[in-house]
């Protein structure tokens, strides 16, 4: 997946954004995925699968959400991103899918 950030393109998998700390690229990209889907240039479900590049159902993932949430306070990516991870853990601890 290419995301393109400012005037630069970087190759990067958002997983590998978040774990690297770079929140800033993460938002520019999810709020940019969120104004298309607002306006109906994409589905509901690309922008679903936008966000499922970031899960991986590891506990080991939960600073990351947190540090985003922190740098974007009132960002709805990262609050959804995180509501979403933290869902996906508890239903993997708890044996569901």
């Amino acid at each position: 997946m290419a995301l393109a950030v400012g005037d630069n393109t970087a190759e990067a998998h958002p997983l590998a954004l978040l774990r690297s700390g770079n929140y800033a690229a993460l938002e520019t990209y999810y709020a940019l995925q969120q104004q298309r889907y607002e306006s109906g240039s994409i589905s509901d479900e690309t922008l679903y699968g936008d966000f499922r590049a970031l899960y991986e159902d590891s506990a080991a993932n939960e600073p990351y959400f947190n540090a985003w949430v922190r740098s974007f306070p009132k960002s709805y990516s990262a609050r959804t991103a995180r509501g979403t991870y933290y869902r996906r853990v508890g239903s993997a601890s708890a044996g569901g899918s």
